[in-house]
């Protein structure tokens, strides 16, 4: 009789084992605290669960390996600024009027008046309904004010976030101060160009005078027309540190310019902080930690400088790893690592053109997609790394290969917590439930719309009858010969980077994931009728596309000397007191022998 009942708690312990190390696939009562972790322009290759095995990443490896790994999962967009607004909504940029019309495809100022719509409903909103604490940590990205400075109308703290601490715009390569900006990568001949203007101006404004031409107001208001806005636009565009390098905490701007030095372990610091505070409450939250890796400017602590073998870029992926370990074992510490839902992902695709002063590349590597960051449908833009993790409740060393998007983590989200979706609107994500617990391999998307700024520049088809994931350009970046690049960055609308194709280009995805093999629509009525789909399919997605205020207009992205944040007016000069004597805590086994 003993040895019977011995056997049944082993069964019966052999079996709850089971099902905690493989996930039960069913939602618990409790609903879990939420960690969102997104990286900025991490390439689809650079992380060991894609299969690198030059860089070292192991703690964003455990997420795929006690989790979910994606290897279809997509950016909404091929750039920051619209990408993260679609993951907050679930919407396509589009549909907030977060698509970039021109140029200009970012929030380019903190003291531009656009951003996020404060009428768009964003995750952290919906979870503080259903009673979590929201915090957001790192970038947002996604505009400040409107009408005046303090009216925080794009502020984190008015899209359901609790608490904030981080940028208020973006990490900019600017902000090194070694002469490595924007746009001079991007216009290399500016200042020369600048410099040429103003001399010429100036020398022409006194010829003017000096024959009389001109008279002495007149003379003053030319000279000034001449040199003052050149001046101020070399200030503001030239090195973006005056007007951009700020940090906040909640409303308070804290420290002006930012000190980078030991940021990453500040950010680090404050999410160990808020997760430890909200554990304690015994309440659900939501933590958005926002990473500034692996953006350039690539800033790395001491600690991890010259450990990677990929110079600068690959230390700030090690560095990153680092800092997901750390929220990992604060979770294990407080005890609270089985009731956490945690999500990794990447804003979009490395950015492939990047590289500093001495020639060093500084962007990612997508593995064998081709193109990157800003190239509107092109498959290295749009894949991303993403693993999703709860142990218990997901299935642990599942694979998810079908087409996914940042977008689906909304209604995902909604589906487990059993809230509804915003009604009011059109939400283009769908739950990735069924595919995360291993019930479903088929992708809840049929069609999904790749936009380069306005315009659907690729798309994809998903039949449910087959399996086959079927890829059309309309529209691809004409690349520098011999590279997968442009200059700095390739435009949505210059046709000088951009060809349109008649017919469109298309693939098979499933057989062909880079794209080599290009499918000749004539040679078969199978090919016909399923791009007839795809226009058919385009047309009436564009004809339910409401017009709204573009966010990037000129206006928009304007900076307006009123919304200028200065801490420790006039110096515009201050530091975060909280860390005037911070040295980070690390463990042995914090860095990689």
């Amino acid at each position: 009789m003993l040895a019977e009942v011995c056997l049944f708690v082993m069964l019966l312990v052999s079996v709850v084992s089971d099902d905690l190390s493989h996930g039960s696939g069913k939602i618990p009562a409790r609903p879990p605290n939420i960690i969102l972790l997104m990286a900025d322009d991490l390439g689809y290759g650079d992380v060991g669960m894609t299969g690198n095995d030059t860089i070292r990443t192991p703690h964003i490896d455990s997420i795929a390996a006690r989790g979910v790994k994606f290897t279809h999962h997509l950016a909404a967009s091929s750039v920051c600024s619209p990408s993260r607004a679609a993951f907050l909504t679930g919407r396509l940029p589009i549909r907030s009027g977060m698509a970039p019309s021109g140029l200009m495809r970012v929030m380019t100022f903190v003291a531009s008046s656009g951003g996020l719509p404060s009428n768009e409903t964003t995750i952290a909103e919906l979870v503080k309904g259903a009673g979590y604490s929201t915090g957001l940590i790192g970038k947002w990205h996604l505009g400040l004010n409107c009408r005046y400075q303090g009216d925080f109308c794009h502020h984190p703290l008015n899209q359901g976030f609790d608490y904030f601490y981080g940028l208020p715009l973006t990490n900019l390569k600017d902000f090194s101060g070694d002469g490595n900006t924007v746009m001079l990568m991007a216009y290399a001949n500016m200042n020369l160009g600048l410099g040429c203007t103003v001399i010429v101006g100036t020398l022409a404004t006194f010829m003017l005078r000096h024959k009389n031409m001109v008279r002495k107001v007149g003379f003053y208001a030319l000279l000034f027309l001449s040199t003052v806005p050149i001046g101020i636009f070399h200030l503001l565009m030239c090195d973006m540190t005056f007007a951009n390098s700020v940090l906040m905490r909640n409303y308070e701007f804290i420290e002006q310019p930012i000190r980078f030095d030991n940021l990453s372990q500040r950010l680090v610091n404050e999410a160990v902080e808020f997760l430890t505070v909200r554990s304690r409450s015994g309440n659900p939250f939501l933590l958005f930690m926002s990473y500034v890796q692996v953006h350039t400017y690539l800033h790395t602590a001491d600690r991890f400088k010259g450990r990677s073998k990929h110079g600068r870029y690959g230390d700030n992926v090690e560095e990153l790893d680092w800092s997901v370990g750390e929220l990992l074992r604060a979770l294990h510490r407080l005890g609270i690592e089985n009731d956490t839902l945690i999500y990794f992902t990447s804003d979009q695709g490395g950015h492939v053109e990047e590289h500093g002063l001495d020639g060093q590349r500084e962007g990612g590597w997508n593995g064998f997609f081709k193109g990157g960051k800003c190239m509107g449908g092109m498959e290295g833009a749009l894949r991303v790394p993403t693993a999703l993790m709860w142990p218990g409740v997901i299935p642990a060393g599942h694979v998810v290969d079908a087409p996914t998007s940042l977008m689906d983590i909304l209604p995902t989200i909604c589906h487990i917590l059993d809230i509804p979706i915003p009604a009011d609107r059109v939400i283009d994500g769908r739950s990735i439930w069924p595919l995360v617990t291993g019930r479903s391999n088929t992708s809840a998307h049929e069609f999904m719309y790749h936009y380069c700024g306005t315009q659907i520049h690729a798309m994809r088809y998903i039949p449910q009858e087959e399996e086959a994931i079927w890829k059309v350009h309309f529209a691809t970046p004409k690349w520098i010969p011999g590279t997968e690049g442009c200059d700095f960055v390739c435009p949505c609308y210059d046709h000088k980077w951009i060809e349109w194709h008649d017919p469109p280009l298309l693939f098979e995805l499933r057989s062909d994931p880079s794209e080599n093999n290009r499918i000749n629509i004539s040679s078969d009525i199978k090919y016909k009728e399923i791009m007839h789909r795809i226009l058919e399919a385009r047309e009436t997605h564009l004809a339910a596309v409401e017009k709204v205020e573009s966010q990037y207009s000129f206006f928009n992205l304007m900076w307006w000397p009123w919304l200028q944040p200065c801490c420790n007016s006039p110096w515009c000069d201050c530091f975060d007191e909280k860390y005037s004597n911070f040295s980070y805590g690390y463990a042995d086994s914090d860095v990689f022998s």
